[in-house]
């Protein structure tokens, strides 16, 4: 995984998918993955997770 090995919010499948999850709800530390990460994956990986949220809702909504 990409920083399971520094953050243990990361370290498995399963706790991975729920910071991810609790990210939507605004209560992620993005200063701890960028401090983990000596290459630009974490500013890359948040604005990649946050476009599929943010498209994803949206559909929610207009399907509603």
């Amino acid at each position: 995984m990409l920083f399971g090995h520094k953050i243990y919010a990361f370290h498995n499948w399963p706790t991975a998918i729920s910071t991810l999850m609790l990210s939507v709800t605004g209560t992620f530390e993005y200063d701890a993955l960028r401090d983990a990460s000596q290459s630009p994956m974490a500013p890359l990986f948040i604005t990649l997770w946050i476009f599929v949220v943010f498209f994803v809702l949206v559909n929610m909504f207009i399907a509603v």
